[in-house]
């Protein structure tokens, strides 16, 4: 069961402020971008020509069909090689689009679509894996649990507010809830952390700081605040404003469309899916607790070996999907620390979250605990989850959360 904490929020003010980069931070990358805005297959089916019939009408002898067989074979030998060596030649160069690449499906996309959620690395439709995502940020108060819709997301984002109160980022791609919400005020790390995926950011006013940031327009990114968008929103008259305000995923993409705003996504960069290691790979972790302060918004995340996925607890109590009335799972849970820093005579007690650089980072997976670190060298680039040498930690096909804690309570992440 979670321990009692000491607060350690006077730590705050002895801490080094780190200044957050830009949207104009041009930092080197070898990142090598994953189009999923064009529409041609990985491998087009190979056709040959039905051999001409034999110029008389003679038998065709065992000899001859042999030779015929051998002939034929070879042709279909040779359309493959080609084939199969441009398929590769265009993944090395980046323009293949998110594809399921098994041997299987590269043979001749037997058993699925051939297409994978950048996501979440699962099956989907083509659909599905050139939406452009729906970022959209989400109120985590006390009074307003349960949430609408969190449990269709494909990653959640976990970060303290103000006075240490965590809020939601969550993204949508291939889930599409028809009731979203309560939906908040935008907050500059939620732009930063949106951005990574070219979404439909989906909020209702901000901070300053992000207001600002947002008027000046962020590369990638649709702005679509409720304050000048009313109606791709709705508010619940049985709940007292402003935390009844919610959106339907799919009406809010036809909204788009009908104000002619890109829709489908013209660049998203995949997380890695890599096979998870035999069980001595990681260290067991069938418990987490993850610290955040004040204590009522401490979470435990408990493994289901049936189900392979971890279940979420707050306040000590099962965290719910509204929507549903089932338990808010993950198959990959990511701790990671960063520095969060007071905004200077901010009288609602504002932070400010470092995106971009490294720190202190844990992947939870498979009842197993890994250890290395994030790291995120420009504002346009994808927060990657890596070991010491650079190698990716292991994620499993399927949703992921993402918990941001203030670098201060490092030694305060407990698991079993």
């Amino acid at each position: 069961m979670p321990k009692t904490k000491k607060s350690n929020l006077p730590k705050k003010v002895v801490k080094v402020k780190v200044t957050r980069a830009t949207s104009g931070s041009k930092l080197p990358s070898k990142k090598i971008k994953v189009v999923v805005s064009q529409s041609t297959p990985i491998l087009d089916k190979v056709t040959v020509a039905t051999l001409p019939p034999p110029a008389t009408a003679r038998p065709v002898t065992k000899v001859r069909f042999w030779q015929y067989a051998t002939w034929f074979s070879g042709v279909v030998l040779v359309v493959l090689l080609v084939g199969v060596f441009m398929v590769f030649s265009r993944y090395n160069n980046g323009e293949l689009k998110v594809r399921n690449l098994t041997n299987e499906n590269v043979a001749g996309m037997v058993g699925g679509t051939g297409w994978l959620s950048p996501l979440t690395g699962e099956p989907v439709t083509e659909e599905v894996a050139t939406r452009r995502p729906l970022a959209v940020v989400i109120e985590n108060f006390k009074t307003v649990r349960p949430q609408s819709g969190l449990s269709f997301a494909d990653i959640v984002w976990e970060a303290p507010t103000e006075g240490g109160l965590t809020r939601f980022l969550a993204i949508f791609q291939k889930g599409l809830p028809s009731r979203l919400g309560p939906v908040r005020s935008a907050r500059s790390y939620f732009i930063d952390w949106a951005r990574e995926y070219g979404a439909i950011y989906a909020h209702s006013g901000g901070s300053p700081e992000a207001l600002d940031e947002l008027a000046k327009g962020v590369e990638g990114l649709q702005d679509v605040n409720e304050f000048f968008y009313g109606p791709a929103y709705w508010r619940d008259d049985n709940l007292s404003a402003p935390h009844n305000l919610f959106t339907d995923a799919a009406k809010f993409y036809d909204y788009a469309k009908e104000r002619d705003w890109r829709v489908t996504a013209q660049s998203l960069e995949p997380f890695i899916i890599t096979p998870v290691p035999e069980a001595t790979g990681g260290v067991m972790a069938n418990e987490i607790i993850v610290p955040y302060v004040p204590l009522d918004y401490d979470v435990m995340w408990n493994y289901d070996t049936a189900a392979g996925v971890y279940k979420r607890l707050m306040d000590g109590k099962e965290h719910v999907d509204k929507t549903t009335n089932g338990i808010l799972q993950t198959k990959n849970l990511v701790v990671m620390f960063t520095d969060v820093t007071p905004i200077p005579k901010d009288p609602e007690l504002r932070v400010n979250i470092t995106t971009v650089g490294g720190g202190l980072a844990y992947v939870f997976v498979d009842g197993q605990m890994f250890k290395g670190k994030w790291e995120r060298t420009s504002l346009s680039e994808r927060t990657k989850f890596v070991y010491e040498d650079g190698s990716v930690l292991p994620l499993q096909p399927g949703n992921t959360w993402i918990s941001v804690i203030d670098s201060v309570y490092e030694d305060e992440l407990e698991y079993k």
